[in-house]
């Protein structure tokens, strides 16, 4: 006798780009073969660090490190959101330093890829919703909805938000959020809008971004 049919899950991976990965390795080239990817739609580049320039390097969604590289950058040098890796005495230095998530020495290719998606698409729950956040696009599924509601956001909105939703509740300081190029006061501008398309999407999801001391924190 089979199973019964399981409605299908609105917020399902739909296939599309989750993000761009750099990998800094401790020594020479590192190949990650494309088939690992096992759908996620993650690219990821590698660097060695012997070779790798001052950070910040720009232009990622997620970066993988060395957890003594990551511990020894200055706060403020240390790429968002990171990955460590290394030996399980350096986890907790690692978290502590701001990582997000930790990968253990000799991790299979499918865990890194795992754990990167887990971070670039994260998700979240607001007042018995599930929400997700996949490639600039939230969704927003009811309980019981067979399709959810869609909101694009723009690049930098959903950089923001993704770290935030990424951290689960933990403050991120906002020399990590700024980027490029940004003032704190244009980060608190485009704060503001983001507050103000949240809200629109769905009443008081833009109040769950908080501020305090120079750091933002989303609770929903």
């Amino acid at each position: 006798m089979g199973l019964p049919n399981q409605p299908a899950d609105p917020l399902r991976y739909t296939g599309h780009c989750a993000g761009k990965v750099l990998l800094v390795t401790r020594g020479g080239p590192f190949f990650i073969h494309p088939e690992s990817d096992a759908g996620h739609g993650i690219s990821i580049d590698t660097l060695a660090e012997v070779d790798r320039p001052r950070f910040p390097i720009c232009g990622y969604d997620l970066y993988i490190l060395p957890a003594g590289l990551f511990i020894a950058l200055p706060p403020e040098l240390r790429p968002w959101p990171a990955i460590a890796y290394g030996e399980g005495f350096d986890a907790a230095p690692a978290f502590e330093a701001g990582a997000m998530d930790y990968l253990r020495s000799r991790w299979p290719t499918e865990e890194l890829y795992a754990r990167a998606a887990k971070l670039l698409r994260p998700k979240f729950s607001f007042r018995g919703a599930r929400a997700v956040l996949d490639g600039g696009i939230l969704a927003l599924a009811q309980p019981g909805a067979e399709t959810p509601r869609h909101l694009a956001l723009s690049p930098e909105d959903a950089r923001i938000l993704g770290i935030l939703a990424a951290a689960k509740g933990c403050m991120v300081p906002c020399h990590v959020l700024m980027g490029e190029g940004f003032s704190r006061k244009a980060l608190s501008m485009r704060i503001s809008r983001l507050r103000r398309a949240l809200n629109e999407f769905a009443p008081d999801l833009g109040e769950c971004i908080a501020g305090c001391d120079g750091s933002y924190v989303f609770l929903p």
